[in-house]
């Protein structure tokens, strides 16, 4: 984890405090923690010896990696106020959440495990119904070729869906990739016996899974507002009443 509660009951982040400063304890069981800081690790902390809470457990490098980024390059722009780690939200606990000119709250998600769409619409919802933008960004980084077909999974194809048939994926501290997911197109040869000649036949490929990446261009967290999607059916996905941070 990224984030802990110091002795006064303030969440704080791994990178901004100091061993002395503790001791900490974990949002979730409320047990102390260690802050681990260093020289080739990332600053997070960690339950002590024989704890089995897995609050915080299971996230990639490049998980924290990607928060660490975003933190640090969302915290100089004027207009970003309140920004926080891994902010407990009663069922949800967003990577980063901000408050945007002093008038609204976004969160970011950065997802690369596996996870269900309906788990996807149920805290698209839990936002939504607190009124706060919602931005879902893919790991890892270079997820997606442009031009290299690739399979993709269940819940990308939702945000694609979600966000109107492109999905974001982390660039680089607040920069994204607007990715579209293309159809992939399959070509097949058919030898006709009759005549002696091969054919050539393109066909839109069936296979939900299969798409080629396309990329729009980097764009900033920044750059986004809100934008409002009522309920609808898309495809396979029924989309929920969301709001979303994007373009």
């Amino acid at each position: 984890m990224l984030s802990a509660h110091d002795q006064q009951g303030t969440l704080v982040i791994a990178w901004e405090v100091s061993r002395d400063q503790g001791p900490f304890f974990c949002p979730e069981c409320q047990r102390q923690v260690a802050v681990k800081q260093g020289q080739y690790v990332m600053h997070h902390f960690a339950h002590l010896s024989g704890s089995n809470c897995t609050y915080g457990t299971g996230e990639s490098w490049e998980h924290w990696r990607a928060k660490f980024e975003m933190y640090n390059a969302l915290r100089s722009h004027p207009l970003v106020s309140e920004l926080q780690v891994e902010l407990p939200l009663g069922p949800v606990r967003p990577d980063i959440i901000f408050r945007w000119n002093e008038e609204l709250y976004v969160v970011i998600e950065l997802q690369r495990s596996s996870l269900p769409p309906a788990d996807v619409a149920r805290r698209t919802s839990h936002y939504e119904g607190k009124g706060i933008a919602v931005l879902w960004v893919s790991l890892p980084r270079n997820r997606f070729w442009p031009g290299v077909r690739c399979s993709t999974k269940i819940w990308e194809r939702f945000l694609h869906e979600l966000y109107d048939d492109k999905i974001y994926c982390w660039h680089a501290g607040q920069q994204l990739l607007s990715t579209h997911l293309d159809p992939y197109i399959l070509r097949r040869e058919r030898y006709n016996k009759r005549t002696g000649t091969w054919h050539v036949k393109e066909i839109l490929h069936l296979s939900r899974r299969s798409r080629v990446p396309s990329y729009d261009g980097t764009v900033c967290i920044t750059d986004m507002r809100v934008i409002e999607v009522l309920p609808q059916q898309r495809g396979q996905f029924a989309l929920p009443k969301a709001r979303l941070w994007s373009l």
